[in-house]
């Protein structure tokens, strides 16, 4: 077999599975999860937070806010979807015949392009606006522990580190010309993954330890097998597969986002005082006539 005619076949090959995960990534994955996101979890949360109408003014102002922040989020992801099938059609269609394929167009042209900066921008946007509602609900997790202001104060460095790194990164990639070698910009970029990695598995490590705490403590008062899973996303960084990951993280944290904000407009969220009520059992059941009512003392 001609050496150089297999080295091009497996540049081929290579260059098919890059565009493939591509495609995929930007075009097909991302449909569904915004579907959920809209028709689902938007118009599900809102109608359940609507029709709890709190009567109390503070609780009305969290109302108008949940509403006003969901609304938001579901406007950012619109655009964000708009501009993937944007970029798709660019790379896909415009540009099909491009050396090395679509998927070297994206990497060789398209990242110098106004087009990408927008994408990055407005996914900047979601993952901050996502990030807040997970901080808030670590807070509510711990508080009223001792390490409420030590988690309070390590969340909020890690989130502001986010904050100045993506920032910073959107300048700098924004102007006609980098000021910045390669590397450094390769740093900044690493960065601001790492930095956004960080906060995601800061948050998710501190909930699962405090609902492990308290699952710990309630085995021994009720004697009986529970469980907890957690599951963690990981992608990794130069690797085709990653594109799954960049082009359909921020949906998949804005229908956890609504999955959190269904519980807490349904009452049924974490509070500080839920671990103090997990083993409290009261229900009333009526079988013909009579009544029964089962109540086990508080924690």
């Amino acid at each position: 077999m001609d050496p150089v005619r297999g080295g091009a076949n497996r540049l081929d090959a290579r260059q098919g599975f890059e565009n493939s995960v591509d495609l995929i990534g930007s075009m097909t994955l991302p449909g569904p999860f915004y579907g959920v996101v809209l028709s689902l979890r938007y118009c599900l949360c809102v109608c359940s937070l609507c029709q709890s109408r709190p009567r109390k003014p503070h609780l009305r102002r969290h109302v108008i806010f949940s509403l006003i922040h969901s609304t938001i989020l579901v406007i950012g992801a619109t655009i964000y979807l708009a501009l993937l099938t944007r970029a798709s059609q660019i790379n896909y269609i415009d540009n099909k015949d491009y050396p090395g394929g679509p998927a070297a167009f994206k990497q060789e042209v398209l990242y110098s392009r106004p087009l990408y900066y927008m994408c990055i921008t407005m996914s900047f946007i979601l993952g901050v606006l996502t990030l807040v509602v997970q901080i808030w609900r670590l807070w509510v997790f711990w508080s009223g522990t001792r390490y409420a202001r030590t988690i309070k104060i390590l969340s909020i460095v890690l989130f502001s580190a986010f904050i100045a790194s993506g920032t910073i990164g959107i300048i700098i990639w924004s102007l006609p010309e980098n000021p910045l070698s390669p590397a450094a910009s390769a740093v900044i970029t690493i960065g601001t993954y790492a930095l956004g990695f960080a906060n995601t598995v800061f948050v998710t490590l501190l909930v699962s330890m405090h609902l492990i705490i308290v699952r710990r403590r309630h085995l021994k008062l009720m004697e009986s097998a529970w469980s907890l899973v957690t599951i963690v996303l990981v992608s990794a960084k130069y690797n085709p597969v990653n594109t799954f990951f960049n082009q359909c993280e921020k949906l998949v944290r804005i229908i956890a986002y609504f999955l959190v904000f269904y519980r807490i407009s349904r009452g049924t969220a974490w509070t500080p005082q839920t671990k103090h009520h997990m083993t409290s059992l009261c229900w009333n059941r009526e079988i013909g006539s009579s009544s029964t009512q089962i109540v086990t003392g508080h924690v």
